[in-house]
């Protein structure tokens, strides 16, 4: 291979130098205002990033407590309560609403003086509305909850959102709550107050430090999307991603893995 030595570069290219830093000198003062880019230039330019999301669809998403540690909570209050349970219900959150592939929000509970209509899975209650194949058994009519009146906490729910098997166990995990095993409510949940009798504050664990709350007609919209679109981990992920991918550019590459 033939190669060229070039002995009179480093010359030229120091003249160059020299040449530009005197003609800068000798510019107008205004020229100094340059808009400098805030970045490397190298990072620039019209190309998307690329995005890989994996999605665990794992039993475990299922579970409406996290973390895990917490599965021998399924009869205590505090599992119900989000000061414990970063899945509980949480009165200090506004619950956003989903959106779809249009980039229009998920049907909207339907709440009433007489009635607080939701589902049991708003995602399916969505893709039903769209006519997509699911592997359901759940039909609009099971899959539709009133808050109001039948409301059962869930727990480690393996099965169909439609289930109305409310003792069954799945490998030794309780699909509901214990209090939900009990019977429906009104909808509730449950607050840490330690000022209430017997509590110790520094105790997180404390029973006596939960008390019940019943859900008010002013918080039941809230509660509504919570228990349709929230509720369990799976839930809270597909929101999320939702809103999070519904303000990248369409231009974006995304790879998903589940």
């Amino acid at each position: 291979m033939k190669t060229t030595i070039v002995r009179n570069r480093p010359r030229r290219i120091g003249f160059a130098l020299v040449s530009a830093t005197l003609i800068l000198a000798a510019a107008p003062a205004q020229a100094t205002n340059l808009d400098l880019a805030p970045l490397p230039l190298f990072l620039g330019g019209m190309v998307e990033p690329n995005v890989m999301l994996t999605f665990d669809d794992s039993g475990s998403m299922n579970r409406s407590y996290m973390p895990d540690s917490l599965d021998v909570d399924y009869d205590k209050k505090r599992g119900l309560a989000a000061a414990w349970n970063g899945i509980a219900y949480n009165p200090d959150i506004k619950y956003a609403l989903p959106v779809g592939p249009d980039g229009a929000s998920l049907p909207a509970p339907d709440i009433k003086v007489s009635s607080w209509t939701a589902w049991h899975d708003g995602y399916l209650n969505y893709a039903m509305k769209k006519s997509w194949p699911t592997s359901s058994t759940c039909t609009t009519k099971t899959n539709t909850i009133d808050l109001k009146k039948n409301y059962r906490p869930t727990w480690d729910y393996f099965g169909d959102n439609c289930n109305s098997d409310y003792l069954e166990q799945v490998s030794g995990l309780w699909e509901y709550h214990k209090f939900g095993q009990d019977k429906a409510e009104p909808a509730y949940y449950f607050r840490r107050n330690t000022s209430l009798a017997g509590c110790t504050a520094s105790d997180l664990k404390d029973e006596d430090c939960y008390e019940k709350i019943f859900v008010t007609n002013a918080e039941a919209y809230n509660f509504a999307v919570w228990y349709s679109y929230y509720r369990k981990r799976t839930y809270t992920a597909k929101a999320g991603i939702s809103l999070a991918f519904n303000d990248l550019s369409p231009a974006m590459r995304v790879g998903f893995a589940a």
